[in-house]
């Protein structure tokens, strides 16, 4: 088989498993909140927008004076110091070497527009949308995360080697939805993912990057040490864009959630449960007899693939992240 084909069937499995990994039951992580975004005017982010500017409209420059921001646009000055506007910034930042596509795709026109909080989200739309230069104008949707604070898993049997299984890792026995023979309580035979029969074709490459866009990762867990990363940044220089990405010592991915000591996101990731819960069911190493596999966690000696984190949410619920952006970021890595 290609090796085409093999990294389309592997991604297909991912994407397939990110959705099954809340419900896996291995001890990576246990079941936390996850993020959900509720497009309606409740959610609404106060005081921002986002902007999308036509062909040649995008601002040649943000200048911040006494009397407010300064673009060089007559039109758009009048009416950003009418919404009282405090910043604006490009939604994806200069993406380095990636810069020349992401133009190309007219993400470089995108901005997110700061204003006075006290203005409807509403009005200040209508507003911003007269412009000739705006070719559109959407509210930014806070995600939160809803549910109950941890999901009670049903008792398991204890983990244990056993022979019969592909690799020797204790917590495989445990992880029914790779392979159900319908041994366990209330299992029903066959319900799984049928992952024995594809780790025969392939059980990962760390040629493939896979972006976790989730609470933070636990890059120091056991299962997972090696697995996570970006290994130009990780063994480059400090202070230095490395990769070439428009992230500096973005080592173990990059944190969206924006701030005012960091309005840019920040390479420093939070551990979260949840996210650490998904990278192992992705990445976890298999064959080093700790814990549990990952669905393409190779056959040892870091062989599967690589995880980076898209850091979202924390364990507090007030944090969340810009999905939109980490999005863009896990397709270049």
């Amino acid at each position: 088989m290609h090796s085409f084909e093999k990294k389309s069937r592997l991604h297909i499995a991912l994407c397939a498993l990110s959705l099954l990994a809340a419900c896996a039951s291995d001890p990576i992580g246990s079941e936390a909140p996850q993020p959900v975004g509720e497009p309606s005017q409740e959610t609404a982010a106060t005081g921002r927008l986002r902007v999308k500017f036509k062909q040649g409209e995008v601002p040649e420059r943000i200048i911040e004076t006494r009397s407010g921001l300064q673009t060089g646009s007559e039109p758009l000055d009048r009416a950003i110091a009418a919404l009282g506007v405090t910043r604006m910034q490009r939604v994806f930042p200069p993406a380095g070497r990636f810069e020349a596509r992401t133009r190309r795709a007219g993400l470089d026109r995108w901005y997110d527009v700061w204003f006075d909080s006290l203005r409807s989200v509403t009005r200040a739309t209508l507003d911003l949308s007269r412009l000739e230069g705006i070719e559109c104008v959407e509210p930014v949707y806070a995600i939160r995360c809803i549910g109950p604070e941890r999901a009670v898993a049903a008792p398991l049997p204890a983990a244990t080697r056993t022979a019969s299984l592909p690799f020797d890792d204790p917590g495989l026995a445990k992880q029914w939805h790779y392979s159900n023979d319908g041994s366990m309580p209330d299992a029903v035979a066959g319900a799984d993912i049928n992952l024995f029969r594809a780790w025969e074709v392939t059980a990962g490459s760390n040629d493939v990057v896979v972006a976790v866009v989730d609470g933070g990762i636990d890059y120091a867990h056991e299962d997972l040490v090696g697995n996570v990363g970006n290994w130009a940044e990780l063994y480059g220089e400090e202070g230095v864009d490395d990769d070439g990405n428009g992230y500096v010592d973005d080592i173990y991915g990059w944190n969206f959630i924006y701030s005012s000591a960091y309005p840019m996101g920040s390479n420093r990731i939070t551990p979260v449960e949840h996210g650490t819960h998904v990278a192992g069911t992705i990445a976890a190493e298999n064959g080093n007899g700790i814990g549990v596999c990952g669905v393409a966690g190779g056959r040892g000696g870091h062989s599967g693939v690589r995880v980076i984190s898209c850091q979202m949410f924390t364990e507090n619920r007030n944090d969340n992240g810009d999905e939109i952006v980490a999005l863009k970021y896990g397709a270049d890595a």
